[in-house]
C-alpha cells in the first residue's frame, strides 16, 4: 500500500477518535474505542438511515482497522476481497466490510464481537 493512501486511512481513523472522544473522552484505538464503534453504528442504525455512505464506512472502518492493529498488530493489506488487515499470523480482517455488516444485521453481527474473535483466531 502506497504512503498515501496510508496517510488517508490514518487521517478517517483520528476523524472518527475525535467523535468518539467527544462522547468518551478516554476512548482509543482500544476496546473502548470499539465499544463505542459498536455503539455508534447501532445509533445510525436506528436512526432510520437505509444504509451507511462509502464516507462513512471508510472513516468507521479505518477506525476499527486502527483498533485491530493496535491491539492485534498486522499491516493493512489490499485484497481481492477489498482493504482488509494481514494480522501476524496471515489470516485478514475486513474491518469496512464489518462495519458494513454490522450496520445491516445488528449486534449479532458486531464490530466488537469480531475484535474479541480475533485474540483466538489471530492465534492459529
Amino acid at each position: 500500500m502506497d504512503a498515501e493512501y496510508a496517510q488517508l486511512i490514518d487521517e478517517l481513523a483520528a476523524s472518527a477518535l475525535r467523535k468518539a472522544r467527544q462522547e468518551v473522552e478516554e476512548s482509543g484505538y482500544d476496546a473502548g474505542g470499539v465499544d463505542w464503534l459498536e455503539s455508534h453504528i447501532e445509533v445510525l442504525r436506528a436512526s432510520g438511515a437505509r444504509e451507511l455512505t462509502e464516507e462513512q464506512v471508510a472513516e468507521l472502518g479505518s477506525f476499527f482497522g486502527k483498533c485491530i492493529l493496535e491491539r492485534y498488530g498486522g499491516e493493512w493489506t489490499m485484497t481481492e476481497g477489498g482493504l482488509g488487515v494481514r494480522l501476524p499470523n496471515g489470516s485478514t480482517a475486513f474491518p469496512m466490510g464489518r462495519v458494513r455488516k454490522q450496520f445491516a444485521e445488528g449486534e449479532f453481527s458486531s464490530v466488537g464481537s469480531l475484535y474479541r474473535a480475533l485474540e483466538f483466531i489471530g492465534k492459529t
